[in-house]
């Protein structure tokens, strides 16, 4: 199979708003050795997207994506910021910090630096679960405390 192809048909799923097809094309993607295919199987465990929310089968989802050669440098990135978000959601914000340090090894992470600066300043931290390059206004987000607009029932009472 084409990885490309796999990868593809879990997009079009996806916006059809069908997320367990869409979750099933990730893991399939994944096999094939799509790395970014790992990252966005990860995110739909950690997040119950498609599938039962699973934090050991996420954790070794974004491990795995870390671990591939075919994945790209967003795609690192994004592993390596939702792992941390794992760890922060299992009680241990103190192993989410060298995570974050490592998403935004290039400063481009913003939600990385949000993320290390509520830890140091022993604030309760509060993530940002959405998809790091996805409109946010399209299916297969988890609900964002800090993006609202991304939960479709909050979309619709503000079109009301």
């Amino acid at each position: 199979g084409d990885t490309l192809a796999a990868a593809n048909l879990a997009t079009v799923y996806r916006d059809r708003g069908n997320l367990r097809l869409s979750h099933q094309w990730h893991l399939r993607a994944m096999k094939m050795g799509d790395g970014d295919a790992a990252v966005d199987a990860g995110y739909d465990y950690l997040y119950g997207i498609g599938v039962r929310k699973n934090l050991r089968s996420a954790r070794r989802m974004f491990h795995h994506a870390l671990r591939s050669t075919f994945i790209s440098q967003m795609g690192r990135e994004e592993a390596l910021y939702h792992l941390a978000v794992a760890e922060i959601d299992n009680g241990s914000p103190r192993l989410a910090v060298p995570l974050l340090r490592k998403a935004n090894k290039d400063g481009d992470y913003p939600e990385a630096v949000s993320l290390l600066t509520q830890i140091r300043s022993k604030a309760t931290p509060m993530p940002c679960r959405c998809r790091r390059a996805l409109n946010k206004n399209l299916r297969g987000h988890a609900k964002c405390p800090q993006h609202p607009i991304n939960d479709r029932s909050t979309a619709r009472k503000m079109k009301r």
